[in-house]
């Protein structure tokens, strides 16, 4: 469970064609990331209307530096996020170094800076859960698995860590077997990734969770973005999330808001 008290969204009836049974598995909480102050004030407005959605507060960025790793400070936490995740982004610099220095080498290199990202965001506080936001090449899965393996016996020892992944991740045959007992859980992002919204595609992500048969969150995109093959379909997601996440196990929707409020989005929330 992540480290902020969960949210039912209390799923309509309707929406799950009766199925009312279900809900005793359990609805998802909600989140939401901040990677700005814009989206620092879109939580705060939404908390006004929903005071138990988490933050996922984005503390810093691990950067290729030369032959290393250099990081880059992200959001300043505030005095309220005392039950926040610490989000901390791998940028796609680092995937030379991935996939060409020796893994001992690499996480101690890592392990550094995620401390001292840590260190910054907490001074000396309480120990908060961490997602690490990684969008691994798949040609480099099994050694991102055994980074974040590394890393917890280390820089993230007796915290709660969550990796995010893609659905190229999770369709790996070996996903589930090189992440489980390393992460806690993966939250799979359905934006920005170019998987467009069809019909087969909800079934392609269902099957996709049940084969990996790991702890999942979903991360979903407020946003839309006009590309050249045309506009991207992120915001339909959350119509399947709502119905479908408690019969997946799905433990929490996490927002990524990109300026634009979300609540309205999310049909079943107590807004």
């Amino acid at each position: 469970m992540l480290g902020w008290r969960r949210i039912s969204l209390g799923l309509v009836a309707a929406l799950l064609t009766g199925c009312r049974q279900q809900e005793v598995r359990g609805s998802p909480g909600l989140g939401q990331w901040v990677f700005s102050r814009e989206d620092r004030m879109l939580l705060g407005a939404a908390r006004e209307r929903n005071p138990a959605i988490g933050a996922g507060i984005w503390i810093g960025s691990l950067v290729r530096k030369g032959d290393g790793v250099g990081t880059q400070l992200g959001v300043q936490p505030e005095p309220g996020d005392t039950a926040a995740v610490w989000v901390i982004r791998l940028e796609d610099t680092l995937h030379p170094l991935v996939d060409s220095l020796p893994a001992d080498s690499l996480a101690s290199l890592v392990a550094a800076r995620v401390q001292a990202l840590l260190d910054v965001a907490e001074q000396g506080g309480p120990r908060h859960t961490v997602q690490l936001d990684y969008d691994a090449p798949v040609r480099v899965l099994e050694q991102w698995a055994h980074l974040v393996r590394t890393l917890r016996q280390n820089a993230l020892q007796g915290r709660e860590v969550w990796v995010t992944s893609i659905l190229a991740h999770v369709e790996h045959p070996q996903y589930g077997e090189w992440f489980g007992g390393v992460a806690d859980g993966h939250v799979l992002q359905l934006f920005d990734t170019g998987l467009p919204f069809t019909s087969w595609a909800p079934r392609r992500v269902e099957a996709a969770i049940r084969r990996a048969n790991l702890p999942v969150s979903i991360g979903l995109g407020a946003f839309e973005r006009q590309l050249s093959s045309g506009t991207t379909e992120h915001r339909a997601w959350f119509v399947w999330a709502e119905q479908r996440a408690h019969v997946l196990g799905v433990q929490d929707l996490w927002i990524f808001p990109a300026g634009h409020p979300y609540l309205p989005l999310l049909s079943s929330v107590d807004r």
